[in-house]
């Protein structure tokens, strides 16, 4: 029902008296990402989000073209090389040789960290004959990335659940919520960390870059700078700004 609505509002817009559709371009302040929304007349959508289905509708002017260009896990990509800058290379080789880092982790939620231990054929072996609960997987891509950034254990809890009910069933009976514990959390935040040394030290070079330039600059090339926010206290201790 939810994903009918969604087709049935893309669908239902204003146009513009040319026959266009339109839609406002702005940055976002926090990330430096593009967040596109209606235009400034009122009309059109959010067409960054338009029903991939339906994308078909739109017409391109005569010699013309759409193109759709999109880096399949362009994050896990972005992080890996940022440890690899830092010396890791292990999740740039792992993608490289065609694994998911989110079953990586749950093998090795599975069997611990002997999986790291070997090689990347034998992973990839142990993947395929592996029986993941149903939940596992989307508990680990979520925490794959959310371990990324920094996220900890209560928004990681949040997230997955967010997600497991993000396509409910026409009877709320039938819905497969997941809920994890503490406990599974930080599990799953220690399998990234067990693998992935790189994801600290990178953090920590950039909490120093911040603490001395006072600005970030992203993978994008967006600098963003922090006047009186270059810290914050949390878990009774000052650390470098959370939002880096």
């Amino acid at each position: 029902q939810r994903r009918l609505r969604k087709v049935v509002s893309d669908l239902d817009q204003e146009i513009d008296e040319d026959g266009r559709i339109r839609c406002s371009i702005s940055m976002v302040k926090d990330t430096g990402r593009m967040a596109a929304s209606a235009s400034v007349l009122g009309t059109g959508t959010n067409l960054m989000a338009f029903n991939k289905d339906l994308r078909r509708v739109c017409v391109a002017d005569e010699g013309c073209d759409f193109y759709r260009f999109d880096l399949k896990g362009a994050d896990s990509w972005t992080v890996a090389c940022e440890c690899a800058a830092v010396g890791d290379k292990t999740m740039l080789e792992d993608l490289r040789a065609g694994l998911r880092p989110a079953e990586i982790m749950c093998l090795i939620d599975q069997r611990g960290p002997m999986v790291n231990s070997m090689r990347r054929a034998q992973i990839k072996a142990a993947i395929a004959e592996a029986k993941f609960p149903a939940w596992l997987y989307p508990a680990h891509k979520s925490g794959h990335h959310g371990t990324d950034y920094g996220m900890g254990w209560q928004t990681l809890v949040q997230t997955v659940l967010k997600y497991s009910m993000a396509d409910l069933p026409i009877e709320l009976g039938e819905a497969r919520p997941i809920v994890l514990t503490k406990a599974q959390a930080v599990k799953i935040m220690e399998c990234n960390h067990s693998r992935y040394s790189g994801i600290k030290l990178w953090h920590a070079k950039e909490g120093r870059v911040l603490m001395t330039a006072g600005r970030i600059t992203t993978s994008v090339g967006h600098t963003r700078a922090f006047y009186d926010r270059k810290k914050e206290f949390a878990a009774g201790r000052e650390v470098p700004c959370h939002e880096t």
